[in-house]
């Protein structure tokens, strides 16, 4: 099966340089070249050797020239087996990658000359990638020759093909993973436009990099087709039937260990209930948006923000982070921040400390308690140098909004420290994963009226969930509250779309390699995100008390994707979740001081940040302290 193995090899080879498997990737990219010209194939040999000199460029981006040259070479000679063959598509894509390699060794006028030859190749065909990556290679070209204004027109194009081509996909986890690599598009423009003296216009860039398809979700008008559809019924009927074998095989899993078989029987069933969830995003897009990507409301944002108010968006381009800081009707902005790859091995180093303090006792002859909270705060210092100290902000009395980008989103903020004091005792934090979400959030109106909906799922080593159930529900008249075997799905389903605030305390489990697939325990099984697809919630907050609720795999475009993704999008505009896995005790200590305030009438972060700054004086690691957050709106009250 020689032609399978070829098709096999190139196939494999392509996915390892996606990985960054650089020296893989070449070997078996090599392998396949050969194995078509064996066949006597040799525009399938060109492909390969197009798929190699891809390889090369990358790696020529880090500097190693050599593999520059020869990716030059080998699209040349693959450019011209493929247009001796008449496959224009690839011909015009060999094309642009000659052009890439000839621009990273500096060949500008070559470079121009092999894009605007893909250009005339590719004319006709309609191929929204290659015209992105044509127009944004156009755009650098333009940028180094001295003409800026040549290489805005082109950046600008190739978002708008771009964006043109993610609003016209009807599945919510195909719009989160389009930009893939095309968002640098964003991060060429924005720079370009810093350049320019124009903040505010690169800051509406960064924003249409940031959670474009979560936006997408919440703005959507409901074009559902009739309950009655038969398609739709059948999908549905399928789709509630493969859920139920997800969830038996996931107890079956617990109960067994690990290595057990149905483990396996998990990511198949995961596998089905996704294929089924998209059929029906299909038939049920969803798609008449209330606003269009270019026109966020970052004009009247900055109107709405009022004194009190300061907001810092962080944006990476390459591997720098740059800040926009919003402040009194003014975007002030900071470029060169830091380095994202130094930022991320900060943060391993804080997270590292942090499960030493979780472990407690059994480190106890190794790390004294004194000794932990000053390597801790040692680190959170480092980070509050780079992402914070240089901005000079004046916090006494402000309340801060942070929109972070990529890794950024699992720092806790509050706990950053200055050397004397954390950023929760000068200011109130709160997140969002954009301006356009935040304001989104801000503006969705409180239905009046609902139950406080308590749920307490007392699994392995967290018995404190039915204690802080119980001490939640006590704080407010009429609560209703559901613990140990009543805990179950069938019970979340019904009572949570008419809770005025939704408290969950149980296990919790973020699923890095499937984040839509993170869930909260229930009685009888697990709550996964993509389940709160199909529900219309109208609590004013919902709190999941429960280990790293609000961690997120970061999809393509800064996409957020998690429990927090899937609440949000069920009508949630204040979300509580948390960073870590958190201490049971310490969080009911926490909940406790939280919900009093909540029934004062204390807005959500504020109440927040009293409960944090009440548990910080009994226990000052931020641990036990700094791990929830909140999300979306932090001026929500509770009515009681």
């Amino acid at each position: 099966m020689q032609l399978e193995r070829s098709e096999a090899l190139t196939v494999l080879g392509t996915a390892q340089a996606k990985a960054g498997q650089w020296e893989k990737a070449q070997a078996t990219l090599g392998q396949a070249r050969q194995a078509w010209l064996e066949l006597g194939i040799p525009v399938q040999a060109a492909w390969a050797d197009l798929a190699l000199a891809r390889v090369r460029v990358e790696q020529g981006r880090q500097g190693d020239w050599p593999m520059t040259e020869s990716a030059w070479e080998l699209a040349e000679q693959a450019a011209r087996t493929l247009g001796e063959a008449r496959v224009r598509s690839a011909q015009a894509l060999a094309l642009s990658v000659v052009a890439e390699a000839a621009l990273l060794m500096g060949q500008l006028e070559f470079a121009q000359e092999r894009l605007l030859e893909a250009q005339q190749v590719a004319a006709g065909l309609d191929i929204p990638d290659l015209t992105i990556s044509l127009h944004r290679l156009l755009g650098q070209v333009a940028v180094q020759q001295g003409f800026p204004q040549e290489g805005l027109e082109h950046f600008k194009r190739a978002i708008e093909r771009l964006e043109g081509v993610r609003a016209s996909l009807t599945v919510d986890e195909f719009k989160a993973a389009y930009l893939g690599d095309k968002l640098a598009v964003y991060g060429d423009l924005v720079e370009l436009l810093l350049s320019l003296g124009e903040p505010r216009e690169a800051l509406e860039y960064a924003e249409r990099a940031k959670s474009r398809a979560l936006l997408d979700l919440l703005s959507a008008v409901d074009t559902r087709p009739p309950a009655d559809d038969p398609e739709v019924a059948r999908i549905a009927q399928a789709l509630q039937e493969a859920r139920q074998e997800l969830n038996w095989n996931f107890l079956a899993a617990e109960a067994e260990g690990p290595g057990g078989t149905h483990r396996a029987r998990v990511k198949e069933c995961e596998h089905e209930v996704s294929r089924l969830i998209r059929e029906l995003e299909r038939l049920q897009p969803g798609s008449a948006l209330l606003e269009t990507v270019s026109d966020l409301p970052l004009e009247a944002l900055l109107d709405e923000l009022g004194e009190d108010t300061l907001l810092l968006e962080y944006f990476a381009a390459d591997d720098q982070l740059l800040a926009f800081v919003l402040d009194r009707g003014q975007v002030q902005v900071f470029p060169r921040l830091a380095s994202l790859t130094e930022v991320k091995e900060q943060m391993d180093r804080l997270s590292f400390l942090l499960t030493r303090v979780a472990q407690g006792e059994a480190y106890q002859h190794i790390y004294t308690p004194e000794a932990l909270l000053r390597q801790v705060n040692q680190q959170l210092q480092t980070l509050y140098r780079r992402l914070l100290a240089p901005l000079g902000l004046s916090l006494e009395g402000r309340k801060l909004v942070i929109v972070p980008h990529g890794p950024l989103h699992a720092i806790p903020f509050a706990a950053l420290f200055d050397g004397q004091r954390h950023l929760l005792d000068r200011t109130q934090v709160s997140l969002a994963p954009s301006l356009a979400v935040y304001a989104f959030c801000t503006q969705k109106p409180t239905r009046p009226g609902g139950p406080l909906v308590a749920f307490g799922v007392p699994v392995e080593d967290i018995p404190q969930t039915l204690r802080e159930a119980q001490t939640v529900a006590d704080l407010f008249p009429g609560a209703q509250k559901l613990v140990g075997g009543e805990a179950s799905l069938e019970a979340f389903f019904q009572n949570a779309p008419k809770a005025q605030v939704l408290h969950i305390a149980t296990h919790g489990a973020f699923r890095p390699d499937n984040p839509m697939f993170s869930g909260l325990r229930l009685s009888d099984g697990w709550l996964a995100a993509r389940d709160l697809y199909g529900m219309r919630l109208q609590a004013a907050l919902v709190v999941l008390s429960a280990c790293e609720t609000g961690l997120f795999g970061q999809g393509s475009g800064d996409e957020v994707l998690g429990l927090a993704r899937g609440f949000l999008y069920a009508g949630a505009p204040s979300l509580v979740t948390s960073l870590w896995p958190v201490h049971d005790e310490h969080t009911a200590e926490l909940m406790a001081e939280f919900y009093t305030r909540l029934r004062q009438g204390t807005p959500v972060a504020a109440a927040l940040r009293e409960a944090q700054l009440a548990l910080k004086e009994r226990h000052p690691n931020p641990y036990y302290w700094a791990a929830f957050t909140i999300t979306g709106d932090p001026q929500r009250t509770i009515e009681a």
